[in-house]
């Protein structure tokens, strides 16, 4: 791939991690005073929930790197299609006690490590995963351990690339597409239990993906980037991700 030098913009990109730990701390806060207002008000369940119900957001550090562009200071500006940040929903079924069953959707993308002026980059995709979790309670009912792991699909994603203001090259952008993949997760998670009744949850997970996604199809110009260089992405991650929700 040749080398185009391109403008940086002097901002800083802010970590998508920043934004996760901001949600973290904030579901955190509210949750214990909701704690603290309603415990001495109400008493607690002895019912075991049988649902699960929550939104997620996650934020992702790929294995794989691609240096798309070059800044004219010579540093890369490289797109990860496994990191960046995203949102999820997640529905949970209580087979017992200590096993349960989640099915999640999430949407998730990458986007340039450095910002340009002149060009941009981002790698979105979806996908669907089912969890099956060995659930640790405390003896207290006020959190959970739980580990898991389960198989998924990675919605085809595409890759969309633009630039303009290039010396000696038109303004351009270049769309790639790829087929879905099958792959496989596992990991663990914290469970913090709120309430009462200890109904509403927040869980703190680290999780590694595996996916690979193949190259389908192309459209734009292949002046500034080749695609026969990003015929295959690894997808591969490590995620946080936070889940805020309740148990029914």
């Amino acid at each position: 791939m040749d080398s185009y030098y391109l403008k940086p913009d002097g901002r800083k990109r802010i970590p998508k991690i920043v934004f996760f730990l901001f949600f973290v701390i904030f579901m955190f806060s509210t949750l214990s005073f909701s704690n603290g207002q309603n415990e001495t008000n109400v008493q607690q369940s002895t019912s075991t929930p049988k649902y699960f119900a929550g939104a997620s957001v996650v934020a992702g550090f790929g294995f794989d790197k691609h240096a798309l562009f070059y800044t004219s200071e010579a540093d890369s500006a490289t797109l990860s299609p496994g990191g960046g940040g995203g949102l999820g929903i997640i529905f949970g079924f209580m087979l017992s006690k200590n096993i349960e069953l989640d099915f999640s959707t999430s949407f998730q993308s990458s986007s340039l490590s450095k910002n340009l002026k002149n060009a941009d980059a981002k790698f979105s995709r979806y996908y669907i995963n089912s969890t099956l979790f060995y659930v640790f309670p405390s003896k207290n009912k006020d959190y959970n351990w739980k580990i898991g792991g389960g198989p998924g699909y990675y919605i085809p994603g595409s890759l969309n690339i633009e630039w303009t203001d290039m010396t000696n090259v038109a303004d351009g952008d270049l769309k790639m597409k790829y087929k879905g993949s099958i792959g496989f997760h596992v990991g663990g998670e914290f469970e913090m239990l709120f309430g009462p009744p200890r109904n509403w949850s927040l869980r703190l997970g680290l999780t590694y993906y595996y996916a690979n996604y193949k190259y389908s199809s192309s459209a734009g110009s292949t002046t500034v980037v080749d695609p026969g260089e990003l015929q295959k992405l690894n997808g591969s991650t490590f995620n946080f991700n936070a889940t805020w929700g309740k148990y029914f």
